[in-house]
């Protein structure tokens, strides 16, 4: 409180100023969506700002708000959690500059947000959100055509300069001697769902069109909980550009896993030692664990499921909160660096149980470029 004039006025919230904007959320059908809880975050601390609701017509608007970064959760039962950031400054039609969903339980219907300035005309702005979408999605998809393009000539020229080599192969070859027909690649999340023979390789019932999952665990051993932090991924990412373009890998997987699988022990073992020099907390079993996926370049990122447990039996985390079994948690929303030759979803898992010890979960829902097929 601030005392003016022996009068008493309170004191602005750090997250208020004279700034708003109008949400839309709808379905994938294009419908909207009632009763979608809605909780803004302030700055990089993440200030708890104002929830409200959306009413009848999908459509909330939030009033005195500051300019800045904002993190804008969307929570409704039955829907994934979508989570985005954005920007608004003084005058301008709010920013997006990334979004995530986030699957819990069974739930996997997507909430669709458009973030408009307050009286902007919501049909427009609604159908300009859609074609931006849509554009976005036509970008990637050029994208993919142009990376595969290049590996290609890539291919090519490697043929032209040696004998032989050996690769885990991006398409299947066959011989013109071979005469069983290639069976087509799988193009849809629900006829991959029906071939169970290939749910091991990524394809999971849950999936949309399009789509795949890759999921990476960790055993965090008991702790006592404090500061545990993400690591610097941006960093790390930077450094195994370098490494990671020698395996010549369209990869999908862990970074570690049990049993000499995962990315690291497809690196030369002075790649591997490097790293570790550089990042202590790499494969080291912590109460606070590093956890993260990698992805194919060109790969379009769709979500992530967090889950904690013991041994076989997890159960889902949310965001900011305690994990279902208790005294475990994930440090933040994962993120997504791009780089040359992957793509890097990185989090970091957190056991507070002084006793027992915790697996973490990290699933990581993508749509893979074109052409790609999982390794054999």
């Amino acid at each position: 409180m601030l005392l003016v004039a022996g009068q008493i006025l309170l004191a602005q919230e750090t997250w208020e100023g004279e700034e708003g904007m109008t949400v839309v959320v709808t379905d994938e059908r294009g419908q909207p969506v009632p009763g979608v809880l809605i909780v803004l975050l302030y700055g990089d601390e993440g200030v708890r700002g104002p929830s409200l609701t959306t009413g009848d017509d999908g459509v909330a608007e939030v009033e005195n708000l500051a300019a800045g970064e904002w993190q804008v959760d969307l929570r409704r039962e039955s829907f994934m959690l979508l989570t985005s950031y954005l920007k608004i400054d003084a005058g301008k039609e709010p920013e997006v500059a990334f979004s995530s969903r986030q699957r819990t339980g069974a739930y996997w219907a997507p909430l669709n947000a458009v973030y408009l300035p307050l009286g902007a005309d919501l049909d427009a702005g609604v159908a300009a959100g859609t074609k931006s979408l849509k554009r976005a999605q036509r970008d990637q998809a050029r994208e993919e055509k142009r990376l595969a393009k290049a590996a290609q000539r890539e291919e090519r020229r490697f043929r032209r300069g040696r004998s032989a080599r050996v690769v885990d192969p991006v398409v299947p070859r066959r011989t013109s001697s071979d005469r069983v027909a290639a069976a087509p690649a799988p193009a849809t999340g629900p006829a991959l769902s029906r071939n169970p023979n290939l749910l091991s390789f990524g394809a999971c019932r849950e999936c949309r069109e399009g789509e795949w999952s890759v999921t990476t665990s960790v055993r965090a051993p008991a702790g006592e909980g404090g500061t545990c932090s993400a690591p610097d991924w941006n960093s790390f990412a930077d450094r195994l550009v370098a490494p990671w373009e020698g395996t010549r890998r369209q990869f999908a997987g862990g970074l570690l896993e049990e049993g000499d699988f995962g990315a690291l022990p497809l690196l030369e073992s002075e790649a591997v030692d490097a790293l570790e020099e550089s990042y202590p907390w790499l494969g080291r079993e912590s109460s606070c664990s590093a956890i993260a996926v990698l992805l194919p370049a060109g790969s379009r990122y769709v979500g992530f499921r967090y889950q904690a447990g013991e041994r076989a039996t997890v159960a889902d985390c949310l965001l900011g909160e305690d994990c279902q079994i208790g005294q475990a948690r994930f440090v933040a929303e994962p993120q997504v660096i791009s780089r040359d030759g992957f793509i890097l979803v990185g989090s970091a898992f957190e056991n507070q149980s002084p006793e027992r010890a915790r697996v973490g979960r990290l699933t990581v829902y993508f749509a893979p470029p074109a052409g790609w097929l999982p390794p054999n």
